[in-house]
């Protein structure tokens, strides 16, 4: 059995690139709710989870390594 990371998020379902601009603008959108809601610790963890999913899905973006393995 594998340990599977949970910050994995280079999956097939986010090749298409809609899906991956959506996830993005829900989790960046997530993160400026709680600021505006005076939530400065929640704001800290979703805007670090808003930061991961922009560098993979965007930044260091490689459609192979979104593909499934070979078994």
């Amino acid at each position: 059995m594998t340990k599977k990371n949970p910050f994995e998020v280079r999956h097939p379902i986010f090749l298409p690139l809609w899906r991956r601009v959506l996830v993005a603008i829900i989790v960046v959108g997530w993160t400026v709710v709680e600021l505006t809601v005076g939530s400065v610790f929640w704001a800290i963890v979703v805007g670090a989870a808003a930061v991961i999913i922009v560098r993979a899905f965007f930044i260091n973006f490689d459609p192979d390594e979104f593909q499934h393995p070979p078994e």
